[in-house]
């Protein structure tokens, strides 16, 4: 039996749990052990997220452990800037702790998906293209461009035709994208999306060249402008989940207050002397821990949704077609603001950016993904991709271009077009008369509109569910069948009249002149790009060649000498000799390695049946090759990365171990 004080003390370790609870406590970034701790809560965090996706049966995109490693530096060197900026507007909570939940792997689609769906490449493509285009510095820009059909046959660009650039011209920079990082050491060039490839170094290679001399044609400033404008974006999300975190946290205290209260009033009436004895208010005591177990459910349940809240921030993406209501239902679910960007082109162009620069802002991964996400759905090709509801028409460039073809079913007669009516105000003609949509379209744009037009009754459901009127549906139907025809229009722009006059066909030779002249100056300026890069190319080669030779002929000379008898040896090295630079050796037979290996007891021997190691290359000053028993594949393996690091190299010249000692000691001697 418990007696009154006993329960007392009970009740306020309660309320001081609670109030516990109820008290934030920030993360001090100027702690001395500020990074360790940090580090061991982001490892945490993200270690308990990828165990519940798994237990949950869902699979997080982007958490190869090397991709994994790669977010979690990221989000470690971001916290304390993110905790700094948010923490005074959100005191409810710790910034930097649900910051880092915010980060963690999330059921959702990846950033891989949405270029698969969207075709983030074509929108960055169009948007690099344009900026080219709008500097003068196309012409400049197409020798990098891919010079053969197959080659532009790779690129997967959605099937839409621009009004300012042709079909080849985007999939050639499409393409430059795409293989923009092929060559370097393991890429899969299927993820050109935050692959594992990609949170490594890039290694030279000619395409990744050919990518960065595009893009160093581009204006700086306009690039930066389109990368801060996307992190603005970025912060602007992290900014509205913080305060959605804040409100769910404000719910959480306002029910601790409550148990707090009815805690305290429980205090008040023992010391009251209400009850002497536990038991013998058995009835109110019932009711009152009733009423706090009603606030612990409620308190539980809202620290389930905020949890679930953070798990589910994917699902509020517009890209996500799924149940937004799985997790938190329809009634609980806290919507929050995602910035609007107004260029969908720009926002993938710039993703690219921050992508290839390995920029820690996409480390925060569902919050950009957000961004990205809710771009690619108002690219102008999206609903045509993805499609409509069951019950509709899939929007798709196929579907016009049928409907012209069955005039009988979906074309109106000409008289009955709204094109045809005159219900514009000429806004050139002194008399101000009427004109019809059609003339008005001529008169501003060169362009002779369809003599039919699309039946707005056709699309039924898509244009009633557009709110759209009547006659708003008119003028819909008219835009979209002049869109079907520029969509379809043949190529050949140039007609010539036989029976036009000397004057008139002087004025289109000499604007064709012009023309085949601006044609003629981008060839040579295409032409005197690849010569360049032709030159460079044969100046490698030569370089190549001229110490290919240097090393044949220094083989030759090894050989020769290996030959030689080593019976009138006579030592002058004192051994063992430690070397004084970091010295591998490839080759040998077992026997020679073992009987040199005591002369040299701080140099690494690599056995004749180890594959040579890369790292283990590079981390060397200088690398010596014993040629027997050397595979062929395995010496030119060694002479790549030698010479693509520039490591120095040298060639045993005895087949002797003592000899070969010697050679080694006092070529690392000399070098001091």
């Amino acid at each position: 039996m418990i007696n009154t004080q006993e329960k007392i003390n009970e009740l306020r370790r309660e309320i001081d749990d609670l109030r516990q609870q109820m008290t934030v406590q920030p993360f001090d970034h100027n702690a001395p052990d500020a990074e360790k701790r940090l580090t061991a809560r982001i490892d945490e965090v993200f270690g308990a997220r990828m165990k519940l996706l798994h237990e949950r049966g869902r699979n997080a995109p982007d958490c190869s452990p090397s991709v994994l490693a790669y977010r979690q530096e990221g989000v470690r060197r971001l916290c304390r800037e993110y905790d700094e900026s948010f923490r005074q507007s959100n005191p409810l909570i710790s910034v930097t702790d649900e910051f880092i939940k915010l980060c963690a792997p999330a059921d959702g689609p990846g950033f891989n998906e949405l270029e698969k769906r969207f075709h983030m490449e074509t929108a960055a493509a169009i948007y690099i293209l344009d900026l080219l285009r709008n500097s003068g510095k196309l012409d400049e820009a197409l020798p990098y461009l891919p010079a053969t059909r197959e080659e532009l046959d790779q690129a997967d660009v959605p099937d839409i035709t621009d009004t300012v650039h042709t079909y080849d011209l985007i999939r050639g920079m499409a393409h430059v994208i795409r293989f923009r990082n092929s060559g370097t050491d393991g890429f899969d060039k299927t993820k050109a999306w935050l692959s594992d490839a990609d949170t490594r170094t890039h290694m030279p290679c000619t395409e990744r060249e050919r990518f960065e001399k595009v893009i160093s044609l581009l204006d700086e400033a306009g690039i930066e402008r389109a990368v801060s404008r996307f992190k603005d974006c970025v912060r602007e999300v992290v900014k509205e989940i913080l305060t959605a975190l804040s409100r769910y946290r404000e719910r959480i205290n306002a029910h601790i207050g409550v148990k707090i209260e009815l805690l305290e009033k429980e205090i008040a009436d023992l010391e009251a002397g209400l009850s002497a004895e536990f038991e013998t208010t058995f009835t109110a005591a019932v009711s009152m821990r009733a009423e706090e177990d009603k606030a612990t459910r409620r308190i539980e349940s809202e620290i389930n949704e905020m949890n679930a809240f953070l798990l589910s921030i994917p699902a509020y993406s517009k890209a996500v077609y799924r149940d937004e209501t799985e997790m938190l239902g329809k009634e609980k679910l806290i919507r929050f603001f995602i910035p609007e960007h107004g260029d969908p082109f720009g926002m993938c162009f710039a993703f690219l950016m921050l992508l290839d620069r390995r920029d820690d802002v996409l480390c925060l991964y569902n919050a950009p993904l957000l961004v990205l996400s809710d771009a690619c759905t108002t690219l102008p090709w999206a609903r045509a991709l993805i499609g409509d509801e069951e019950d509709q028409p899939a929007v798709t460039p196929g579907f016009y271009t049928n409907a012209v073809s069955l005039a009988s079913e979906y074309l109106i007669p000409a008289p009955d077009s709204v094109l045809n009516r005159r219900i514009v105000t000429s806004p050139f003609a002194v008399s101000r008369e009427p004109i019809t949509f059609s003339q008005l379209t001529c008169l501003l744009s060169g362009l002779v509109p369809p003599r039919g037009s699309l039946n707005p009754a056709h699309f039924g459901k898509l244009l009633r569910d557009g709110m759209l009127t009547e006659r708003e549906s008119g003028i819909l139907c008219e835009y979209l069948t002049l869109a079907c025809a520029l969509a379809e229009r043949d190529e050949n722009f140039v007609f010539v009249d036989e029976e036009e006059s000397a004057e008139q066909e002087s004025a289109d030779d000499l604007s064709r002149l012009k023309r085949e002249n601006k044609s003629l100056k981008a060839l040579v300026n295409r032409l005197e790009h690849r010569l360049r890069d032709r030159e460079e190319a044969l100046r490698a080669a030569e370089e190549r060649l001229d110490q290919t030779a240097a090393e044949l002929s220094e083989l030759k000379t090894m050989i020769r000498k290996t030959e030689k008898s080593d019976e009138e040896y006579t030592a002058t090295v004192d051994f063992p000799y430690t070397a004084r630079r970091r010295a591998v050796v490839f080759g040998g037979h077992l026997s020679w390695l073992k009987a040199i290996r005591p002369l040299l007891p701080n140099v690494r021997f690599i056995e004749p049946s180890a594959q040579p190691n890369t790292g283990l290359i590079m981390n060397a000053e200088v690398v010596w090759i014993q040629t027997n028993a050397l595979s062929h594949s395995d010496f030119y393996k060694i002479i790549d990365v030698v010479r693509k690091h520039k490591i120095e190299l040298r060639y045993f010249e005895y087949s002797g171990a003592e000899k070969c000692a010697e050679q080694f000691a006092l070529d690392d001697m000399k070098e001091e």
